[in-house]
């Protein structure tokens, strides 16, 4: 496959920016329980000459290393695979301190310097791209299965690393994709590739956990003592339907588990409200924001602390809470990000791994371009008051 091809399938970053991370900036709530003292920007992470622009950057400390997922990684260079795009990709680096910035960034590569995808394909995905793609390709052609990262946690006491992803399927044209479902991946090993198990061995997508769009829990992940709180961002439209962009604030919801049975869909609880259901459709939104973000305990401020990008697409948005459920703040709007060279702001996040004073000072990172198939991953040092 070209380069060409599949930038006529996927389009640019935008892709995300307008479907999968756009959120609102909703105002109700409690006041937020911290302020802002002081913001200063870091400047981009460091990226090797081969890659153009990738979007995402969740992270998470995995023994003594960061780890970075990204999504929609564009190449200068063509790789072992005929391309120069891939659906997602990685990196690391052992600079546990960001007082500085960010170095020491490395990832896999193949022999021609081309980054490497994180996730594996199953035989299945990888006979249907191989077949959907090249001269002779099946129809539709171009058409992909694709496994785009969410966010990750670290489960230290099972010595795993555990990684929400999305399954998309999509053809050539804009917007022309859907989500099949999300699914987890297991992470033991960081010189190895994760796993996807096989959840359901009955259907037809046997490693995911949640079909469809409108269940994709694990926008944002936590650990709090042995219970994993995922939270699911989203208005959705439905599994096979087109993905149309959403311009609004989207209701997130919550959904936790035992992490012993973090693969057992039934074990599965979600928030109603005024506790939790078995039953997902009584799951009621906790607040409203972006179906990518993050959320953590801060210590400091001895409060939850949710972040993402809002309306008009370039403010960074922080949420307060007592306890994953709520009652979430109002959004404080933190600062403004610099403006992208095209279309918006998209994908913040915050980094705990990097977080110092007990959450005094926090980082926080979000994608911009910076110019046709180019772009940036910004690093954004936040200190923080008690409210």
């Amino acid at each position: 496959m070209t380069t060409l091809r599949l930038t006529a399938q996927w389009g640019p970053f935008l892709l995300c920016a307008l479907l999968a991370c756009s959120g609102g900036s909703e105002d109700s709530g409690p006041p937020p329980a911290l302020s802002v003292i002081n913001v200063r920007d870091m400047g981009a992470l460091p990226a090797t000459a081969a890659v153009k622009g990738r979007d995402g950057g969740y992270s998470v400390l995995f023994g003594k290393k960061s780890v970075w997922l990204y999504g929609d990684t564009v190449l200068s260079l063509v790789g072992e695979d005929g391309s120069a795009w891939r659906d997602n990709s990685w990196s690391w680096t052992e600079d546990t301190s960001a007082a500085d910035g960010l170095a020491g960034f490395s990832e896999p590569v193949d022999s021609l310097g081309a980054p490497q995808e994180f996730f594996p394909e199953t035989d299945d995905e990888a006979a249907f791209n191989r077949a959907h793609s090249g001269t002779d390709c099946q129809t539709p052609c171009m058409a992909r299965r694709v496994l785009w990262p969410m966010d990750l946690v670290e489960d230290r006491k099972r010595s795993r690393v555990l990684i929400f992803y999305e399954k998309i399927y999509g053809e050539p044209g804009a917007w022309n994709f859907y989500a099949i479902g999300f699914g987890v991946a297991v992470w033991r090993d960081i010189t190895a590739l994760p796993e996807r198990p096989v959840i359901r061995p009955e259907s037809a997508e046997p490693t995911l956990l949640f079909d469809g769009e409108q269940d994709n829990f694990g926008d944002a992940a936590l650990i709090v003592d042995d219970t994993l709180y995922a939270y699911a961002c989203s208005e959705g439209t439905g599994v096979g339907k087109p993905a149309v962009p959403v311009m609004a604030g989207k209701p997130c919801r919550l959904g936790r588990v035992v992490l012993e049975q973090v693969l057992d869909r039934g074990a599965w609880r979600f928030w109603d409200g005024s506790g939790w259901s078995d039953d997902l459709s009584h799951a009621g939104p906790v607040f409203e924001g972006s179906s990518q973000l993050t959320v953590h305990w801060n210590e400091h401020l001895q409060q939850y602390l949710a972040a993402y990008i809002a309306e008009p697409f370039d403010h960074f948005i922080l949420r307060t809470a007592p306890a994953p459920e709520g009652p979430w703040s109002s959004a404080h709007d933190v600062f403004t990000a610099q403006k992208a060279a095209e279309g918006w702001v998209y994908c913040g996040l915050l980094h705990k791994e990097y977080s110092r004073e007990g959450g005094r000072i926090e980082y926080a990172t979000y994608f911009r371009s910076t110019g046709p198939w180019t772009g940036e991953i910004r690093l954004v040092e936040l200190e923080l008051g008690r409210e």
